[in-house]
């Protein structure tokens, strides 16, 4: 799926398995420097590898200083309930053999247990120098602040004797097979805000027409705002492909793994320069946008710099398969509507009419984990509309300004404590293209009486803001940006983000099954699927199996008996919860054009359980084709019903570019990749 680069079957994505370069979205500390020498000083770091192996090499980062008066010794043991167990091999690393200018990684030393590794264990490399002291040692890596993808790789460190010093973070390891295939990447890192452009030279010739890139803490941005995604070919100086980055663009869309489609594929030619950046004239992403540097560049395409944010993608995301997912946490309103701790508190949202319309309904997601029914009556609640101001010159600027168009009052016994708040009547002509905005208020509320809406913990489309001076100023919610459900019925449209929480399809055994179909615009290799996973339970050995099945001919599911078109499976323990994952096909698929497949999910265990995100579909998408919806299956894929009034599941297929020496022939340029229309 990603670049030319990656997947291989030696180099696991570096989105997932257990390749990870700082993508989960937290400051990264970078390598420290930790003192090793003497008995009792050690840095230890736990690791796992995806495929069975006889022999492993292992490299750390590290920095000798001065002269060491004995070798680096590495030690292998077993995991044993998350600490060091029983020693498998041991090795050591002379002084000569350590860099010394500054921290970085050493040779690779082989290290045979006698006795297979198995896919999917931990272990835990020891790292000490009992023989070198204070006047002259080793300074071992970790990361701290846990960032990377995956949870459970650990670094410890114990300082000499008599020092203090930090004792937890993550590890820095590099594993690589006896024929030096990489197994095991965990770099170490600095975050970049905000990150530069990405830069690499092309190896060889392929097509891309996309960039994956991760992103957090993504603000508002408005319609208006001319910010795309650039790919430059440096060498020749041609801008080859844009991607728009506007938030209106692409919903939800500035947080997390996140596909960028090109207008049209373009092909990246051997020995040239590219670099793929964001084009902003307004600097709206100046400091949201994040990065990672990263060592080794292993983790990044061949020749590119030491820093990268992001994949590149040849991908078909079709015109009724949307980039698209609901939050994936809900909490009460830290700012609920009324009179709380914080004052008389309002909540507003901004939206724009594509028509000269009326406003018909509105909606407003209400959520509480202590209360049950509606809420005490006697309280009047209001719904109102007011102008926006765009030309503020900030966002917190563009809130509601002068009187209510418009308002309906409610009183409070009609609230439900979890549900949808609705009300309609609201008499005001919208103007197409104007920002208006929706506030909820309760200005006559008695002290601590306040309404709890449903908060969600995710990237956010529309802008949002609340006051706690009854309109006097305006901010973003006490704990951050975050996305709200409501809705407007116009008279020509409906404006929402009307994600509902709890519609989660889940995989805790062998008979639940996820099934999403899909087809192709030109016949390719799929080597990568994209889903939403959300993290409910895990343990280090539960699977979240992905396969391609073709059609059972009759288009009411895939055809389970036949043998699948591309598989595999990702390990729920190795994922940063609640997030988009790219799942690497251990087996790649080639797959023919305007030809029905099915991308099914399954665990082979019942032994923890996570869940797929069902994808709300909100008025400005295109319809999904009948018999393309999602499915799911409570008896191991024997029948198949309807996934969920919303019909589609939360996947995205994608199509990837082969690795060099693949043998698999590239899309031509001919075949159109289908984006989604705007």
């Amino acid at each position: 799926m990603v670049g030319d680069w990656a997947p291989t079957p030696q180099v696991p994505l570096a989105f997932g398995q257990v390749i990870a370069c700082g993508f989960s979205g937290d400051i990264v500390t970078g390598p420290v420097d930790l003192p090793v020498y003497g008995p009792t000083a050690r840095v230890t770091l736990r690791f796992s590898i995806p495929s069975q192996q006889q022999q492993i090499s292992v490299a750390v980062c590290a920095r000798a200083v001065g002269s060491p008066a004995g070798p680096l010794v590495f030690t292998l043991q077993v995991d044993n309930n998350g600490s060091p167990g029983e020693t498998l091999a041991s090795g050591t690393l002379d002084p000569a053999q350590v860099p010394s200018a500054a921290p970085g990684w050493t040779p690779f030393l082989p290290l045979a247990p006698g006795r297979d590794f198995l896919a999917a264990g931990y272990y835990w490399l020891i790292v000490t120098s009992p023989d070198s002291d204070a006047s002259g040692y080793y300074l071992g890596c970790i990361n701290f602040q846990q960032s990377w993808i995956d949870n459970s790789a650990v670094g410890g460190y114990q300082p000499p004797a008599g020092m203090g010093g930090n004792n937890t973070g993550t590890s820095v390891i590099w594993v690589q097979d006896p024929a030096g295939n990489d197994l095991t990447i965990m770099p170490f890192g600095q975050a970049i805000l905000p990150p530069p452009s990405m830069n690499f030279t092309a190896e060889r010739n392929y097509q891309i027409n996309g960039v994956v890139p991760w992103l957090s803490d993504m603000h508002f941005v408005f319609k208006s705002n001319p910010a795309s995604w650039t790919l430059t070919d440096v060498t020749s100086g041609a801008v080859l492909g844009v991607a728009p980055a506007s938030q209106y663009y692409n919903s939800h869309g500035m947080g997390g793994i996140l596909p960028f489609q090109f207008l049209a594929p373009v092909t990246i030619v051997a020995g040239h320069d590219y670099k793929i950046g964001v084009n902003d004239p307004l600097d709206v992403y100046s400091t949201l946008l994040r990065g990672s540097t990263c060592n080794p560049t292993k983790v990044a395409p061949e020749g590119v710099s030491p820093y990268w944010y992001g994949e590149i993608i040849l991908a078909d995301f079709s015109a009724y398969r949307v980039l698209d997912y609901p939050g994936p946490q809900t909490v009460d309103g830290f700012d609920p509507i009324g009179s709380s701790r914080r004052g008389n508190t309002l909540l507003g949202v901004r939206f724009v009419p594509n028509f000269d319309e009326g406003l018909a309904e509105v909606k407003l997601k209400m959520k509480s984990f202590s209360k049950t029914g509606n809420y005490a009556g006697g309280t009047p609640v209001l719904v109102s509309v007011y102008e926006g101001n765009d030309n503020a010159p900030g966002l917190i600027g563009a809130a509601p300004m002068g009187a209510s168009l418009s308002s309906i009052t409610v009183d409070s016994s009609l609230i439900p404590t979890n549900g949808w708040f609705e009300v309609s009547g609201l008499d005001v002509a919208l103007s197409a293209g104007e920002p208006y905005w929706i506030v909820w208020s309760a200005p006559t509320s008695a002290p601590g009486v306040a309404f709890n809406w449903q908060r969600d913990v995710s990237p956010f489309r529309f802008l949002a803001l609340v006051s706690t001076d009854a309109g006097v100023t305006w901010g973003y919610f006490a704990d951050g940006p975050s996305e709200i459900s409501w809705g407007a019925t116009l008279s020509q449209e409906t404006i929402a983000n009307p994600f509902d929480d709890g519609l989660q399809a889940t995989i805790d055994s062998s008979l639940n099954m996820v099934a999403q179909p899909f087809i192709l615009s030109g016949a390719a290799t799929v080597t990568s699927v994209f889903v939403y996973l959300v993290y409910t339970s895990r343990t280090n050995d539960f699977f979240v199996n992905a396969a391609i099945y073709p059609d059972n001919g009759s288009g009411s599911g895939p055809d389970l008996s036949s043998t699948p078109l591309g598989s595999g499976s990702f390990n729920t323990a190795l994922k940063y919860f609640n997030s988009s994952v790219i799942l690497s096909l251990e087996n790649p698929a080639p797959l023919l054009a305007n030809t029905k497949y099915w991308i099914v999910y399954s665990t082979t265990n019942g032994t923890a359980y996570v869940a797929i995100d069902y994808y709300w579909m909100r008025p400005i998408d295109p319809p999904v084709p009948s018999g393309y919806e999602a499915l799911t299956s409570q008896d191991g894929g024997q029948t198949w019903n309807p996934a969920h009034p919303t019909e589609v599941a939360t996947t995205i297929f994608m199509v990837g570019v082969q690795p060099g020496g693949s043998g698999v022939d590239l899309i031509p340029t001919s075949v159109s990749v289908t984006a989604r229309p705007h």
